[in-house]
């Protein structure tokens, strides 16, 4: 099951690495298995729970902080990641929070690559030039 998840998560790069979604592993929870993973997400950093539902053939989303904060059900297949997102990251003045961070000096080599690609993708956007974004595992 959490190759599932993973792939749908993967259907929309760009969305997941804004949340700094990372430490994914299996997990099972309320007899349901899933996948769990850290995020660093404008409205929430912490854990996140996807389990299935194989019954109803839907996901539960659970923030976690070493018990379940808030449960969202039932979310099905093609709305899991803007389920997520809305939870996680997207806040009214999202392009505003975004450049801030883009122009913030950091000393963390990871996040400064993040940033500069970032950067560079917010330039050719300007510019009405937006590349193709090609994942490659």
């Amino acid at each position: 099951m959490p190759k599932y998840i993973m792939s749908i998560l993967q259907s929309q790069p760009a969305i997941v690495w804004s949340w700094g979604a990372h430490g994914w592993a299996r997990c099972r929870m309320q007899e349901k298995e899933g996948l769990r993973f850290s995020v660093q997400g404008f409205k929430y950093k912490g854990d996140v729970a996807v389990l299935y539902d194989e019954g109803a053939d839907v996901f539960d989303v659970v923030l976690l902080d070493r018990q379940p904060l808030r449960t969202v059900s039932p979310v099905y297949f093609d709305e899991l990641v803007d389920r997520i997102d809305e939870l996680v990251e997207r806040v009214a003045d999202y392009a505003a929070r975004v450049d801030a961070w883009l122009d913030a000096p950091t000393e963390n080599p990871d996040e400064d690559m993040a940033k500069t690609i970032g950067q560079y993708l917010r330039k050719a956007r300007q510019q009405g030039d937006l590349p193709d974004v090609i994942v490659i595992e």
